[in-house]
This record gives C-alpha cells, structure tokens and sequence, in this order.
C-alpha cells in the first residue's frame, strides 16, 4: 500500500476520485496512471473493473460483507452520494480487516 492524495479534477465527481485513490493505494499504482473517468461511481467502477482484469485483479461486491471472514482490503463508501455529480456528501475510504457488522 502507498500513500496517495485525492486527485484535484474537479470534473471528476468526489466519490469517484477518492476511489480512484484507494485504488492505485492498494495496487501501489502511482495515481496518475490509475484511470479517472468523468463518470459517477457506478459507471466509474464498471471502467475500474476492466483495467483491474487487465492487470490479473478485481473488484467483487459483498451481498452480505459483515458474513465475509476473510481480512483484507477493502473500500467503503461512507456518505450518500447525491442524485448528480454535484450534490451528495459520499467519499470513499480504504480498509483493511473484515467488515464490521453495522456495514
């Protein structure tokens, strides 16, 4: 894991730039070489999953993480994301451990 700053874009939606950010963190990938598409998160994470494929790594989503048993990383969006790239208080934050129940 590196440290990284958030990417200053502002036409890249916060949530979408502090994810970026837990991802070249956790890949170790300088940030300016980890993609940030003018998306919103949903959208952004579909394009993060096809540069993580090919690079021999992924992203799963958790139907139930506070079951999942197994430590490692993983990234949590905290806030609520508003209804456009604009409104919302959503960041996302980079883990490590199991997810605690209240996830």
């Amino acid at each position: 894991m590196i440290d990284v700053d958030l990417p200053e874009d502002q036409t890249v939606p916060e949530p979408t730039r502090s994810f970026a950010a837990c991802v070249a963190s956790v890949t170790e990938t300088p940030i300016v070489d980890v993609p940030q598409p003018s998306a919103d998160l949903p959208g952004a994470i579909a394009h993060w999953r096809s540069w993580l494929a090919g690079r021999g790594a992924g992203l799963v989503t958790l139907a139930k993480p506070a079951s999942f048993g197994w430590p490692g990383y993983w990234l949590a969006v905290v806030g609520q994301p508003g209804p456009d790239a604009v409104t919302g208080d959503a960041t996302v934050v980079l883990m490590f451990g199991t997810p605690q129940a209240s996830c």
